[in-house]
């Protein structure tokens, strides 16, 4: 009998343990394969044994592939997804929690598990790792001796643990201590800017070589366009939705997110990211957090009518007042699409108190199939907002 799967595109989110085994069953499966893994991972020779392997199961160990209601066909290359993918898995080792696409997961645990991401046979595979420990340490302590000694032990874990309490306490007043300190000098350092922003204007200038300059095809399909004026009904024929997504995290909301008044860009309305009652550390750092986890945060995400593979992105972005904070960008299946200083959202360089008002335009090229698009913009604070419009969608 034909074992089947039928491979989805929902938003899958893996703990860090989990990530850390898929890593390491991976690379096992590339060593026996003879991928090179040391001392940098071959991600090309991996993303081509991985497709050769879920072809070689659909014909050899009898496994019937299904995608979007027909047969999957993996020598095609339509279902694999890119490289993109593979270097995210392996880059975020830190990240407590990481998001994939369901469909890349599966095709992950084939090669690494020989099985789709099944909770159950997964959970297997990890209860027979911790049982391997557990037996490993008892033949260890049984060699070696070890024995427990409760009546020594309890006092000592009792005296452990009152002097860690009073630790943490006089670490507490501390940490209240210096932040008011903290606050006391950055308040300070701020007013000083603003104060000299006049000549700091002199001294710093935006450099445009550093946006990307990418063309659009002029044979791609357009699945979706977005004007924000309400004036423009010629838009309307294409079907999507959009929903604005707040941070809970942070300062409070100085002006709400959402279409407003922007003439700067020749129109009437254009969607504004909001401003925060934030005057400096409104973010945490890229790397430590998934993006929908940043404090002082708005999320446009653009839902399409269905999954499409989109090859291309395009909208226009000003970033209204002095540039202080508001820097942000575009992700897909939780991916952040392009790499800084390109495909950036926001004046750069960042937070330099410029006054630089003029329309740009964001180009990606993105070649990931998908439902639904993120635009973030973080960092949110109470000196500048960004506003975008007449966004383009690319693909089939």
């Amino acid at each position: 009998m034909a074992l089947e799967h039928t491979f989805k595109t929902f938003e899958v989110y893996i703990s860090k343990d989990d990530a850390d085994k898929l890593r390491k069953a991976i690379l096992e499966k590339a060593k026996a394969n003879n991928i090179k893994t040391e001392p940098n991972i071959h991600f090309n020779a991996l993303l081509e044994n991985i497709r050769k392997e879920l072809i070689n199961k659909s014909k050899k160990e009898n496994y019937k592939f299904s995608f979007m209601g027909k047969e999957a066909n993996f020598e095609t290359n339509e279902l694999m997804f890119s490289i993109t993918v593979l270097k995210e898995l392996f880059k975020k080792t830190d990240c407590e929690q990481i998001n994939m696409q369901s469909k890349n997961l599966d095709i992950l645990s084939l090669y690494g598990y020989g099985v789709p991401w099944d909770e159950a046979k997964i959970q297997k595979i990890n209860n027979n790792l911790v049982s391997e420990i557990k037996i490993s340490n008892t033949k260890t302590n049984k060699i070696l001796g070890f024995k427990p000694k409760n009546k020594i032990l309890k006092p000592l874990m009792f005296f452990i643990f009152f002097l860690l309490l009073f630790s943490v306490i006089y670490l507490i007043f501390q940490y209240y201590e210096l932040q008011n300190q903290v606050s006391e000098r950055e308040f300070k350092y701020q007013k000083a800017i603003k104060v000299y922003s006049e000549q700091f204007l002199k001294l710093s200038d935006f450099n445009p070589d550093y946006y990307d300059s990418i063309l659009v095809p002029v044979s791609e399909n357009i699945i979706t366009r977005i004007e924000f004026d309400d004036d423009k009904r010629a838009y309307k024929v294409y079907k999507y939705q959009y929903v604005a997504i707040k941070s809970k995290e942070g300062a409070s909301i100085k002006s709400n997110p959402g279409i407003k008044y922007c003439e700067k860009f020749g129109e009437s309305k254009a969607f504004g990211f909001g401003l925060r009652d934030c005057i400096s550390g409104c973010y945490k750092e890229i790397e430590s957090i998934s993006y929908y986890m940043q404090p002082n945060s708005t999320i446009l995400r653009i839902i399409l009518d269905k999954s499409y593979f989109i090859s291309y992105i395009t909208f226009n972005w000003i970033e209204i007042g002095h540039n202080w904070g508001s820097a942000g960008g575009v992700y897909i299946n939780g991916i952040k699409i392009g790499s800084y200083p390109y495909q950036y959202i926001g004046i750069y360089p960042p937070s330099n108190m410029l006054k630089d008002e003029k329309v740009r335009n964001y180009k990606a090229k993105i070649d990931e199939e998908a439902k639904y698009i993120d635009i973030l913009v973080f960092d949110i604070s109470n000196e500048s907002e960004i506003f975008i419009n007449d966004i383009v969608v690319y693909g089939r």
